[in-house]
C-alpha cells in the first residue's frame, strides 16, 4: 500500500502537469481505501486530459461498476474498445458489468473472447463461474415445461469430464496432468502440473493462428514429448482437453484410448 507521502506526491505531480497519468496509481489508491467518489471524480479528470489511455478507461470503468453505474461503465468500455478490442483488463470489466446487468448472452459473448485470450487467468474463470452460478438462477427462477415422466440430464461440467478421464486413463499410464478447457463460456478443470495445462493451451493457441494463416482448418490432434513427458492435446467438441503423462513407449495404446474416452464424453467420435 503506497505511503501517504507517495500519495501526495502522486497527486501532486497530476495536478501539476508533471505526470498526467499519475491520476492512475493514485485512484487505485484510493479504490482500495473504499474512497470511489474521490477516486471517480479523479479518474474523469484524468481520462479528459489523457483520454487516448486505455488503463486510464479501464480504471474509470471499473470505479463506475464499484458504484453501480454499469451502463455509464459500458459507454467508458465501448471507447476503450475502440481502440484496444482484445484488451484482456478491458473485456474483463465489459463483462462484469453485462453479467450484473443480466445481459446473459453478451456477456457469454464477451466470455468467449476472453477465454479465447487466456482461459486459465483467474479473473476469467471467476467470471465463468458468475455467468454458470447466473444462469443456473434464471433457469431455477423460470422453470421449463416438461414432458410427463421426462427427467432432463444436466450436462457434464469440466471436472466431471476430468474426473471421468482420470478413472479411464489411470490403469493405462502415470498422469502428469490433465486439464478441460471450454474454448466458449465455462470453468476450466485442471489436476496436477498447472503448466502443463498453459503449455497446451499455448500449444493449442500458437498451431491454430498457423492453421488460419494456411488456411487449412483449425487443429485437433497434438503431441509434445520431451525426455520425461508426453503431452497429448485434443480439440473436440468446443473444448481443450490435455493429458499430460510420464513418458512410455506404449503412447499409442495410450493415445487410442484417450481419443476414444474423451470422443465418448463429449459425444464426437474421436
Amino acid at each position: 500500500m503506497a505511503a501517504v507521502g507517495e500519495l501526495v506526491q502522486l497527486e501532486s505531480d497530476f495536478l501539476s502537469g508533471r505526470n498526467p497519468l499519475a491520476y492512475i496509481p493514485l485512484c487505485h489508491a484510493l479504490r482500495r481505501q473504499k474512497k470511489y467518489i474521490q477516486a471517480l471524480e479523479l479518474c474523469q479528470r484524468g481520462v479528459r486530459h489523457a483520454p487516448r489511455s486505455i488503463a486510464g478507461r479501464t480504471l474509470l470503468a471499473r470505479l463506475l461498476g464499484d458504484l453501480g453505474r454499469y451502463e455509464e461503465a459500458l459507454r467508458e468500455i465501448a471507447k476503450a474498445e475502440a481502440d484496444a478490442p482484445t484488451a484482456m483488463g478491458v473485456l474483463v470489466e465489459k463483462a462484469k458489468c453485462l453479467i450484473r446487468l443480466r445481459r446473459l448472452l453478451e456477456a457469454d459473448a464477451t466470455l468467449q473472447t476472453l477465454n479465447s485470450l487466456n482461459p486459465l487467468d483467474p479473473q476469467v474463470q471467476l467470471l465463468n463461474r458468475g455467468l454458470i452460478e447466473l444462469r443456473k438462477h434464471e433457469m431455477l427462477s423460470t422453470p421449463l415445461p416438461m414432458k410427463s415422466g421426462f427427467m432432463r440430464k444436466p450436462s457434464m461440467t469440466s471436472r466431471d469430464i476430468l474426473e471421468h478421464i482420470r478413472e479411464e486413463m489411470h490403469t493405462q499410464c502415470s498422469i502428469v496432468a490433465i486439464a478441460v478447457i471450454p474454448k466458449g463460456a465455462g470453468e476450466p478443470a485442471v489436476e496436477g502440473a498447472e503448466a502443463a495445462a498453459e503449455v497446451a493451451y499455448r500449444f493449442y493457441r500458437d498451431n491454430l493462428q498457423a492453421c488460419k494463416d494456411l488456411e487449412v482448418g483449425e487443429v485437433r490432434l497434438g503431441i509434445i514429448e520431451t525426455a520425461q513427458v508426453q503431452l497429448i492435446v485434443l480439440v473436440r467438441q468446443g473444448s481443450l482437453v490435455s493429458l499430460a503423462i510420464q513418458s512410455t513407449p506404449s503412447l499409442g495404446k495410450v493415445l487410442y484410448r484417450f481419443q476414444t474416452v474423451v470422443g465418448e464424453l463429449l459425444n464426437q467420435a474421436p
